[in-house]
């Protein structure tokens, strides 16, 4: 599995086609036009690194679990086909845009920065009763890393299923080292039945600066425990231009 990293504003832009330019603009703040161009483009170069194929000819939609194909749901590759499937998701803080590729199975990718999810109420609407508890007893300096790194691992998870917000953040529990799903709503078993696993992984994109942004990359597999290689984004790109 790969995550692919860079900052808004490095993305070629000549590698969209007009309609996923013209997405991108329904954006009304120019930073946000700048995040949807650079994560659509390394979307697609990181899609060409895993089928071989001219990062111009690759094909991308987007499929809802509810909806079906669409304007909104994950990433999903439509060409070129053949061969083993490619999974991809993509995630953006202020400063990061992350693509997420692998063959392993379902995945999701989730970047906030620290800091973000440090407001009142989110510990209710989010955190299950035992990271709550798990989050008193820490100590308070650590509140707001573990809370963005709690809500990464959360939205990763749920990026890969598929659910997305559809189910209760709050129901989900990753609380807890080493990265792991340790709680799935009831009502839900049968979607994350045995033998699949949900595989967590935490992230420093920037060695040494970890309070600034907290990764997650969550992996459905039936297979075995999957490693993951950290690339730089904007190499990629730059390669394209």
């Amino acid at each position: 599995m790969e995550v692919a990293l860079t900052v808004p504003g490095a993305g070629a832009a000549g590698l969209l086609d007009p309609l996923e330019l013209e997405r991108a603009h329904r954006h009304r703040r120019s930073e946000d036009v700048e995040r949807a161009v650079t994560a659509r483009a390394l979307l697609r170069v990181v899609a060409a690194r895993w089928t071989a194929t001219p990062a111009r000819d690759v094909r991308l939609g987007r499929r809802c679990r509810t909806c079906g194909p669409g304007d909104h749901g994950r990433p999903v590759l439509l060409a070129p086909t053949g061969g083993a499937a490619v999974h991809l998701s993509t995630s953006h803080s202020a400063d990061h845009v992350l693509v997420a590729a692998t063959r392993c199975g379902p995945v999701g990718v989730d970047a906030e920065e620290v800091g973000a999810a440090d407001f009142d109420g989110f510990d209710g609407a989010v955190l299950a009763a035992q990271e709550r508890d798990e989050l008193l007893r820490a100590p308070e300096a650590a509140h707001a890393l573990l809370r963005a790194r709690w809500w990464t691992r959360k939205e990763a998870v749920l990026k890969a299923t598929g659910h997305g917000l559809t189910v209760a953040p709050a129901e989900v529990v990753v609380a807890g080292e080493p990265p792991a799903l340790r709680g799935w709503p009831s009502s839900l078993e049968t979607d994350l039945r045995a033998p699949v696993r949900a595989h967590l992984f935490d992230l420093a994109p920037q060695p040494g600066v970890e309070v600034a942004v907290a990764v997650a990359v969550a992996v459905l597999t039936t297979g075995p425990e999957p490693s993951l290689r950290l690339l730089d984004g904007t190499q990629l790109l730059s390669a394209h231009r």
